[in-house]
């Protein structure tokens, strides 16, 4: 229940990473696409087991609906800067997954003055996890490149070895998506 909910929720910061590459219409569609999944597809697959009491008796999971719900606020409010939609979401992915996991883990401690059913400990899991996920996100967003000739830390020499080896090693097959569906790696990928 509540730690299959945690993981999911924590994972889903993998998703952010993909702001890099998406247009902001594309990155909003997706997280449409996941709110109507969580909504219509995720409680008849199984996804109920992820439901707490309050979702069960209410029909409908309020958390569950609203995380891609919140993403794709951030989507469309930092649409021209996705570095910013991701630093967001990586403090709602692994901030606020790992305040419930460390506070319910420790007991919770004392209680926030502001909302009694959270507390102090997890508040500060939130800040600390929260401020990993952002560094982790712009860190992705500043390191990675597409091609090695964009990255500022690769020089000419290696440029021109890795695009020596490329020609050499010759153009890459095709995939067909009958291939990519096929795959048991990319569904074991896709399940984790």
């Amino acid at each position: 229940g509540e730690l299959a909910r945690r993981i999911v929720h924590v994972g889903c910061v993998a998703f952010a990473l993909l702001l890099r590459w998406l247009t902001w219409w594309q990155a909003a569609l997706l997280a449409l696409g996941a709110f109507l999944f969580n909504w219509q597809v995720l409680p008849r697959v199984g996804g109920k087991g992820m439901w707490r009491g309050a979702d069960v008796v209410r029909g409908y999971p309020v958390g569950i609906l609203a995380y891609p719900l919140a993403v794709l606020g951030l989507v469309l409010l930092f649409r021209d800067q996705p570095w910013m939609a991701a630093a967001g979401w990586g403090i709602l992915a692994v901030g606020d997954g790992m305040a419930s996991l460390v506070g319910q883990a420790a007991g919770g401690g004392p209680r926030l003055p502001w909302n009694d059913r959270k507390g102090w400990i997890g508040f500060g899991a939130f800040v600390v996890f929260g401020m990993v996920g952002v560094l982790w996100v712009i860190g992705f967003f500043l390191w990675f490149r597409d091609t090695p000739r964009e990255h500022p830390s690769v020089n000419a020499a290696e440029v021109a070895l890795i695009e020596e080896g490329s020609r050499a090693a010759g153009p890459l097959p095709r995939l067909s998506w009958r291939t990519l569906l096929k795959s048991p790696t990319l569904w074991c990928l896709c399940l984790m």
